[in-house]
C-alpha cells in the first residue's frame, strides 16, 4: 500500500466523496480538482517504483481516464476513486512491462531465426 506521506497533500476521503457525484454529472471543476488531488500522489507512487517520467505520465493519463469511465460503479464514494486509480496505474505499469518483455523476446527470436536461415 502507498505510504501515507504520499497522500499527505491529497484530499481526504470526505473531500473526494464530495467530488465523486459532481464527476458523475460531468462537472469540469470536479474533474480538474480530482486531477489536481490525485495526480501528484499517483505519480509519486510510480516514481517510487522507478517508472520513467514519460511512462508515468502516460500511465497517469490512462488510469485517470479509466477512473472516470468506471466512476459510476466505484464504491464507497471518494475512497473508491483513490483505490481504483492506484490499482489501474499499477496494472498499466505491469502491462507495459509485460508488453516490453514480449517485444524483446520477439526480437530475440527474430534474430535467432535470421541467424539460422544463414546457416
Amino acid at each position: 500500500p502507498p505510504s501515507q506521506s504520499l497522500w499527505e497533500y491529497s484530499m481526504n476521503d470526505d473531500e473526494l466523496a464530495h467530488l465523486h457525484l459532481p464527476l458523475l454529472a460531468g462537472d469540469a471543476a470536479a474533474l480538474s480538482a480530482l486531477d489536481g488531488a490525485l495526480r501528484g500522489p499517483v505519480l509519486g507512487v510510480l516514481r517510487a517504483a522507478r517508472v520513467p517520467d514519460a511512462d508515468a505520465e502516460e500511465v497517469w493519463n490512462d488510469a485517470f481516464l479509466a477512473m472516470i469511465e468506471h466512476a459510476p460503479t466505484l464504491e464507497p464514494l471518494g475512497v473508491g476513486l483513490r483505490r481504483f486509480i492506484l490499482r489501474a496505474a499499477r496494472n498499466r505499469v505491469y502491462r507495459k512491462a509485460h508488453d516490453a518483455k514480449h517485444v524483446i523476446n520477439a526480437l530475440i527470436l527474430q534474430g535467432t531465426r535470421h541467424d539460422f536461415a544463414a546457416i
